[in-house]
């Protein structure tokens, strides 16, 4: 079972067949990319590094809760072409009418829109047929972006927009998914939960095996003599493109809840604007919940940034001329671009960036299984659609890098081969336990029988960070 387990250490992702949320884009980057093409370029994996550790270390929360008050809640929900309010309110809305004027819910699968009640049972109405009206000053809009500045997208200047109005009556659900991507600068989704009753329905979320469940009820203030409600609050979540989620099966009552999707936009910002948000976050604190506060509180582990900005600087000095580590989140559009970095992405970019020359691409992690007992080869190669020269194909450390354990099991003649292979190395993929990676292929080993693997292959998708000295030429 040795190889089982090597196959299993190396993934470090679930199988995932969904790669196709990720965009056309990559589609078609992927079925003219020659992943068995021996003059491409192949880049070896370390493991268990100073620089994995520190990756390891710099954490962050895909997704946050929070509160919306009654000043942020009490609009109108009105046709798009009309303005007549036909649907009631965000804090009364009016089910009968929402259900008169929806539709069932689809999802994508590979390249087709599907109907599927087993996977998903639900209704909707898209933004085109149903609008939030905000007359006083978007109150709603602001208050969602400023919280959304103050967790999930620190520094980054953001766009709201409603996708729909999604419905779950008594037996909706909707399995473990992720959101399609609508433009290449869509990172986030928002989720309010409208003031209904209903059991059962429960929300869960999961990102890098941490799973979270959210309670989307509303929250009533009663006048504590009559016991009357004089206020409803709504309940919101927000997480990243790339976080799994799922609705539970609602065993009673309607389930309503809008959906906005979050863009990141393209403008510079004022330099006193990032610290304005800051600002904000303190000013909001009081609707938001522990996660938010983490959430902040990780991605700002300055120490773990600096350990892993040294730690890269001690591999250039052992000359390796390009250092790369994985993206964090998964992305959609096929050349990544800093501005859309997310959460922990944009933090370690910036820190990063300030000492190293850094380039962002797609890659494939390529791993073939070998039968003949003889282990496991993993590999990185750059979808950056340029074929370059394979000098030397490198075979993965599974001890990990500099643990010193090779001379346990390696004689000194394979030592000194060791240390020469070091030399020539040029680059390395440091791979983290915290990447995401979605597989894109798998032939050979779907089984495992006894002792004895199968010979096989797979590739998994994902995005990496590549790092050169400034006075390098890469």
């Amino acid at each position: 079972m040795a190889a089982h387990s090597e196959h299993q250490a190396v993934t470090l992702a679930k199988m995932r067949e969904d790669y196709d949320r990720l965009g056309k884009e990559y589609h078609r980057r992927l079925r003219s990319f020659p992943p068995d093409n021996d003059e491409l370029t192949r880049i070896p994996i370390v493991e268990q590094t100073p620089i994995t550790r520190a990756l390891d270390k710099i954490q962050s929360y895909p997704f946050v809760s929070f509160t919306l008050g009654p000043s942020a809640t009490d609009f109108n929900l009105e046709d798009p072409e009309t303005y007549i309010v036909r649907f009631g309110s965000l804090t009364a809305p009016d089910v009968e009418a929402i259900l008169e004027a929806s539709q069932p819910s689809s999802f994508g699968k590979d390249d087709q829109t599907v109907y599927d009640t087993n996977y998903r049972n639900g209704r909707e109405i898209t933004a085109h047929n149903v609008e939030v009206r905000e007359p006083f000053g978007e109150n709603l809009t602001k208050k969602i972006i400023r919280t959304l500045c103050s967790t999930l997208f620190v520094g980054k200047c953001l766009k709201i927009a409603l996708y729909k109005l999604a419905i779950y009556e008594k037996g909706g659900h909707f399995d473990w998914h992720r959101d399609s991507t609508h433009r290449d600068n869509h990172h986030g989704t928002v989720l309010i939960a409208l003031n209904t009753s209903w059991e059962g329905g429960g929300f869960h979320l999961r990102h890098n095996g941490t799973e979270a469940y959210f309670d989307l009820h509303p929250v009533f203030e009663k006048d504590p003599q009559t016991r009357t409600t004089t206020s409803v609050s709504l309940q919101a979540v927000a997480f990243y493109t790339d976080v799994e989620h799922k609705v539970d099966t609602v065993t009673e009552g309607t389930r309503l809840v809008l959906q906005y999707d979050v863009f990141i936009q393209n403008k510079g910002e004022a330099p006193d604007y990032y610290g304005h948000r800051v600002r904000d976050s303190k000013l909001f604190a009081e609707h938001l919940k522990p996660g938010a506060e983490a959430q902040v509180l990780g991605i700002f582990d300055h120490s773990a940034l600096t350990k892993l900005s040294d730690a890269i600087s001690e591999v250039h000095k052992r000359g390796t001329d390009e250092v790369s580590i994985p993206l964090r989140h998964l992305y959609r559009q096929a050349s990544i671009r800093p501005e859309y970095l997310k959460g922990v992405d944009a933090v370690v970019y910036e820190k990063l960036s300030q000492t190293f020359k850094v380039s962002l691409l797609p890659i494939l992690l390529m791993e073939t299984v070998f039968g003949d007992d003889s282990g496991v080869m993993s590999t990185i190669v750059k979808c950056d659609g340029q074929a370059s020269r394979n000098e030397r194909l490198y075979q993965r450390n599974p001890r990990g890098y500099g643990s010193g354990n090779d001379s346990d099991t390696a004689s000194e003649g394979e030592q000194g081969q060791n240390r020469s292979k070091k030399k020539e190395l040029v680059s390395e993929f440091h791979l983290s336990g915290c990447t995401d990676l979605l597989q894109v292929s798998i032939e050979g080993y779907s089984d495992y029988t006894g002792n004895d693997a199968q010979c096989g292959s797979a590739s998994y998708l994902g995005g990496g960070m590549f790092l050169y000295a400034k006075d390098s030429e890469e």
